[in-house]
């Protein structure tokens, strides 16, 4: 309950005295903690963090001792008194190695709830590298049941730390390690519904990792193994919230993904039907405040499948849903960050939206009230890449919106701060796309900027943002915003070529934004698509192969951002 109590049980715990705290699972809870003494709290955290590194260091001691008794009592084929002696060794390690695993739990569970709420989790980042390095020393073999399913959960809340901080190469190792843990579980009991459970979430971490990374390969296939678990879970332990949430999660995992592959019908189909679920849930559980950010959530993935379908104003209705629930769970929990991330997001897309409909005041209303707070997010916690950047993001829409209104000064004075940290992100991270397709953002609209003031490096800022463009769109299924994204690059490039009379040059450009596009061409209603096709087909000459492009963008009521687009008016 307090701060002391927290330094006396620790004390019992370094004099092997018993603590008075019950186990951390049905207890623990520390909200109302931290809003009474939150710099106690810190303090007591880094107490707990040494404790759990102490504790793990006696563990591999035990562990060495638990493995020399087995040798010996091998070689002494035992007395009776040397075998109590080793049964004693062995419990004593078997006590410790669970003592500290358990609080590894907490610490890693309930505790790391807390520290992230406030925006500390940096306190846990020598915690998790002693744990990794502790477990890397186990064989999951030579586990018990109990020990292999304690592990993978403090595994997989390792992972979820480090992928919080956007530390995706380490936390892809903590999943796959979770992985092993409980894969070994399951396969010892594949009728056991918890232990199928632990299975599924390292699966989805695994695969929620690879999306980081850019590893669409190696997503799909974790994220396919984590729908088959589902299955296996729901025709087990159906008739549990658990199962059925899991279920949710595996169908819209892969309705994410056809959204990718461009088949707007089966993602749509795969969205209602997670949403039906959800209120399905809903219905058992009123006030659970996780699913109602997941049906907050699937709004916006509603909200893009009719943006790229050409419907904004329904695209427009659905993210406005978005933010109207992640402005009640913000409100009714205003400690938790991620209702304040998830708000600031929603307002960004739906100011997207207003902006291409010629809305700009709104749009730029939208990112404001967005821009202030991911600020006061980043304040918390500098070091979260993942609040960082989604501020930069609503920095970078800004100066779009500044360059469309050819407020130029104020673009470029907004660009060279965002440039600045952008790439110091992808330096710290190049595998990360966003940071990436970001920081290509940044040069394609500073190259705008310069184009618009007469400045002589234009060519410049372009090329590198078809630099950083291109990595993006390798691979058998590239993302269709980058690609749009690298298209509009071309177009630009182009433009600076032929009016510094390089006029082959900027056909060059503009064919490859052609070549880039005309995959995703036919049927396609994606504003971001038409808009770099309709300019690169006029430019080239094609009028008429731009014409019905340009209906399909009338017909959504578009407005093109880019001053040079030369659009017909919607």
């Amino acid at each position: 309950a307090s701060a002391q109590e927290l330094a006396d049980d620790v004390q019992r715990y370094l004099r092997q005295e018993p603590v008075v705290a019950r186990p951390p699972t049905a207890a623990y809870r520390l909200q109302n903690f931290y809003a009474r003494n939150r710099l106690a709290c810190l303090s007591a955290a880094a107490i707990a963090a040494a404790l759990v590194i102490g504790t793990i260091v006696s563990v591999r001691q035990a562990v060495r001792a638990t493995r020399a008794e087995h040798v010996a009592r091998a070689e002494r084929d035992a007395a009776n008194a040397a075998g109590r002696a080793e049964a004693v060794a062995r419990a004593d390690a078997q006590r410790r190695q669970e003592q500290a695993e358990n609080l590894l739990t907490f610490m890693l569970g309930d505790f790391r709830t807390e520290l992230q709420k406030i925006g500390r989790l940096t306190l846990l980042d020598r915690v998790g590298e002693e744990a990794m390095n502790y477990f890397a020393g186990l064989d999951p073999r030579d586990l018990t049941d109990t020990a292999l399913a304690r592990q993978a959960k403090a595994l997989t809340q390792i992972g979820e730390t480090r992928l919080d901080e956007a530390r995706y190469p380490e936390a892809a190792a903590a999943f796959q390690t979770a992985y092993d843990r409980a894969a070994a579980l399951a396969a010892r009991h594949p009728r056991d519904a918890d232990m199928l459970f632990e299975r599924a979430q390292a699966e989805f971490w695994l695969g929620f990792a690879a999306r980081r990374r850019g590893e669409a390969q190696a997503e799909r296939d974790w994220l396919t193994r984590y729908r088959d678990s589902a299955l296996a879970l729901v025709a087990i332990d159906g008739d549990k919230l658990r199962a059925r949430r899991e279920l949710t999660s595996g169908h819209h995992n892969l309705a994410v993904l056809e959204l990718e592959r461009g088949n707007l019908a089966g993602a749509a189909d795969g969205f209602r039907a997670e949403t039906a679920s959800i209120e399905l849930m809903l219905a058992a559980k009123p006030g659970d405040s996780q699913l109602r950010g997941r049906l907050a959530d699937v709004a916006s993935w509603r909200g893009t499948v009719a943006e790229r379908g050409g419907d904004l104003a329904a695209a427009l209705g659905q993210f406005d849903e978005m933010t109207s629930r992640y402005a009640e769970l913000a409100q009714a929990e205003p400690a938790v960050a991620r209702w304040q991330l998830e708000l600031a997001r929603s307002l960004v897309f739906a100011g997207d939206v207003q902006a291409v409909r010629g809305l700009r005041d709104d749009a730029a209303a939208r990112y404001q009230r967005a821009e202030s707070l991911l600020a006061q997010l980043v304040r918390q916690d500098p070091k979260n890449r993942s609040w960082l950047v989604s501020s930069l993001n609503v920095g970078l829409q800004q100066a779009v919106l500044l360059a469309a209104e050819q407020q130029w000064a104020g673009a470029a004075a907004l660009l060279a701060e965002n440039r600045r940290q952008l790439e110091a992100l992808v330096q710290a991270e190049p595998s990360f796309q966003t940071f990436t397709r970001l920081l290509a953002t940044a040069w394609r609209t500073e190259a705008r900027v310069r184009l618009a003031r007469q400045q002589p490096d234009a060519a410049a800022a372009i090329a590198r943002a078809i630099e950083f463009g291109e990595p993006l769109v390798k691979g058998p299924q590239p993302d269709e915003r980058a690609l749009a994204e690298l298209a509009q690059s071309c177009v630009l490039a182009g433009r600076i070529a032929t009016g510094e009379g390089r006029d082959d040059e900027a056909r060059r450009h503009w064919q490859r934004a052609i070549e880039l596009l005309a995959p995703r061409l036919p049927g396609s209603r994606d504003w971001r698509l038409l808009d770099p096709a309709v300019q690169a087909l006029n430019l080239l000459g094609r009028g008429d192969e731009a014409r019905p492009l340009v209906e399909q963008l009338r017909k959504s009521g578009y407005h093109p951002l880019d001053p040079f687009a030369g659009l017909p008016a919607a």
